[in-house]
């Protein structure tokens, strides 16, 4: 595998009368070589190489910068990874420091006991979300220990098989990042989402925290397949959560999640499927719209092409009411991407025939790169390419080209000062200058 990933450094020269790719009013980038810079979760990879036989997931999935330090997300809540070794929030300090630093938990009561100060609980950390100026994440899939710790909960009485059984309830997590009293940062966990199996992702909207995922109620539900989407809301800052939706689509396949969210002005974008791979049949309520008149919550099934499809991740544009959407039509078709605001959903062809792994906006805020595949192969064969696109949010369905990247499969993308950060699929982090056009 090669150590030094080739970009284009002579971009300026390719595109002179696009700006390298942004256009005459966003920023110049003329990124120079990735080369290896940090491998921050090695010791997962140990563990999950003697556990699973090499079957894992071994990526950075997640580059979430925040003030001025960047947090990771990474795990596998398929295979567990998170109940063989602690999944645990690391960050690093600065572009110019490769090592990964690990951030204590504040989880008493909240789950099964730590097994060290960082242990969240979790099988998989992503997405981070910034709600209220702080960063959260929500609790994508609890591991095998807080599982069991949730069970021990007792919930109401009820008739099961004619007979009364007092039941067990399963409960989901969000975090907070705090600081402690010397500014050191640490993450507070809640488990309070009732029924949040997998809690998937977060939003601010009309001045409260909402949530989506799946799961059940009772634990009996769940483990007899019945398997509810959920939408949850928060008017307390997240310390508790209420649901407001849930629905149960029997006879459609074996899951059914809300997994995506998007507040754009006055509508709340609640992005979810019946089955992951179901693309025909009953489509109603799979993905909806959230708005609010004179105080109640009203909601409407999503029309068009995105009701159809798989959402994969949304994109925020800082300073606007208006987000991204990457979605996907069923289990191997092509992505689509859509802009999302307060009148609507239109697809931006402009980005067809990209696979966007990742997006982020540099610090000017007119201009924001794209980490895109070809496309994943129909073959054996076949083989994927990669490559940093760039766009401007003045003009978003326009893509230029700014450098290839070869020598690694890429999983997500962060600007952090003046580098640009890739991780990849093999839990690796390459570096590159943002800009190396200079003499």
């Amino acid at each position: 595998m090669n150590s030094v990933i080739r970009s284009a450094t002579s971009c300026l020269l390719l595109l002179a009368a696009a700006g390298c790719g942004t256009g005459s009013t966003g920023r110049t980038v003329a990124p120079g070589p990735f080369e290896p810079w940090a491998e921050p979760i090695n010791d997962a990879l140990e563990v999950g190489e003697a556990a699973f036989d090499g079957e894992f997931s071994r990526g950075i999935t997640t580059l979430q910068p925040f003030e001025e330090r960047v947090w990771i997300g990474y795990g596998d809540a398929n295979r567990n990874i998170g109940s063989e070794i602690p999944v645990d929030f690391r960050w690093f300090e600065s572009p110019d420091d490769p090592i990964a630093r690990t951030a204590d938990v504040l989880a008493a009561g909240q789950g099964a006991r730590q097994r060290t100060p960082s242990d969240t609980g979790e099988e998989q950390l992503e997405p981070y979300r910034v709600i209220g100026g702080t960063l959260w994440q929500p609790g994508v899939d609890s591991n095998n220990p807080d599982e069991a710790w949730t069970q021990t909960k007792a919930g109401t009485w009820r008739t099961v098989d004619g007979e009364r059984v007092q039941t067990k309830l399963i409960d989901g997590n969000v975090f907070k990042l705090e600081a402690d009293e010397d500014g050191t940062p640490v993450w507070r966990k809640f488990r309070n989402v009732p029924g949040g199996e997998h809690v998937h992702d977060l939003a601010e909207f009309d001045g409260a925290i909402y949530a989506v995922g799946s799961g059940a109620d009772y634990r009996f539900e769940f483990g007899n397949g019945k398997v509810f989407r959920y939408l949850w809301r928060s008017d307390d800052g997240g310390r508790t959560f209420d649901t407001v939706v849930r629905i149960e689509v029997p006879d459609v396949g074996y899951d059914t999640r809300f997994r995506r969210l998007l507040a754009t002005g006055d509508r709340l974008y609640v992005l979810g499927y019946l089955n992951p791979f179901q693309i025909e049949g009953e489509i109603e309520g799979r993905s909806i719209i959230v708005t609010h008149e004179d105080g109640v919550i009203v909601r409407e099934a999503l029309e068009g092409p995105l009701s159809t499809m798989l959402p994969l991740r949304t994109f925020y544009v800082p300073g606007h009411d208006w987000g991204l959407v990457v979605a996907r039509e069923g289990r191997r078709g092509p992505e689509h991407v859509f802009r999302a605001d307060e009148d609507g959903v239109v697809e931006l062809e402009g980005w067809q025939g990209h696979r966007v792994l990742d997006l982020q906006f540099l610090d000017d805020g007119s201009t924001f790169l794209v980490l895109a595949g070809s496309g994943r192969p129909a073959t054996e064969e076949e083989v994927e390419t990669f490559q940093l696109l760039a766009g401007r949010v003045a003009d978003p369905n326009a893509l230029s080209p700014v450098a290839p990247i070869e020598g690694v499969v890429p999983r997500s993308l962060a600007v952090f000062g003046d580098s640009i950060l890739l991780g990849t699929d093999d839990g690796r982090v390459f570096k590159a200058s943002l800009d190396a056009s200079g003499p």
